[in-house]
Parts: structure tokens; sequence; C-alpha cells
């Protein structure tokens, strides 16, 4: 990833390693819209940070992975 991105459809597998060091792939999932101000650290289990590298994604009901960056 060339920056910092959130997930807000559909869902991606990314490595991870290269900036926290663990050994396997991580899922990230869509933001739920909780009406909350957005913070990168209470939703990084949606947010592709740069630098990362997807290695996959999944797309549901023929609609696109969609990021926001």
């Amino acid at each position: 990833m060339p920056c910092d991105a959130a997930v807000i459809y559909g869902s991606a597998i990314v490595n991870e390693s290269m900036l926290t060091g663990e050994s396997l792939p991580v899922t990230k999932s869509a933001v739920m819209s909780s009406g909350d101000e957005f913070d990168c650290e209470k939703y990084k289990r949606n947010v592709l940070f740069g630098g990362t590298q997807v290695v996959q994604t999944r797309f549901y009901g023929g609609n696109k992975v969609t990021l926001i960056f």
C-alpha cells in the first residue's frame, strides 16, 4: 500500500510483517458505521497501513473492494 486507507466495503488479506514482525497475514474488514469520529488506533482492524502488502481482496454481491484514503 502506498498510504494508509480504511476499508469501507469488502475485505482484504494483508501482509503486515514489515511493520509488526508477525509472520501470518491478517484480514482487514469493512468499517461498520457507528457515527464515532474515525480513530486509526480504534479501527486498526479496518485500516490497510502504508508499506504493507495486499495479498488478496474479497468482494461481495458484485461490488468491488472500496477503500478511502
